[in-house]
């Protein structure tokens, strides 16, 4: 019972951090430490859906959507990043 309240709470972090990457102000305005926890949550369910996701259409669907969430938050963090030299 645990391992799927783990996996439900896994799962619940990742759409969090879908749902943050398609609201541009929130994404701007969330502080860097849960920017990177998204980021986190995000790279684990990658890892969870290409070992067990059989159908190839949904894997592919899945990983799109979460890889480009990634992208994102990563993006953003970079953003936030002081340039170096200036």
């Amino acid at each position: 019972m645990l391992h799927l309240s783990r996996r439900a709470a896994a799962i619940d972090e990742c759409l969090d951090a879908v749902r943050l990457t398609q609201d541009p102000a929130r994404l701007h305005e969330v502080p860097a430490a849960k920017l990177v926890s998204a980021a986190a949550a995000c790279a684990k369910t990658l890892e969870r859906v290409s070992e067990a996701t059989e159908h190839l259409e949904q894997r592919s669907s899945a990983f799109h959507v979460i890889d480009r969430a990634r992208r994102l938050l990563r993006r953003e963090l970079q953003r936030r990043e002081p340039h170096k030299g200036h």
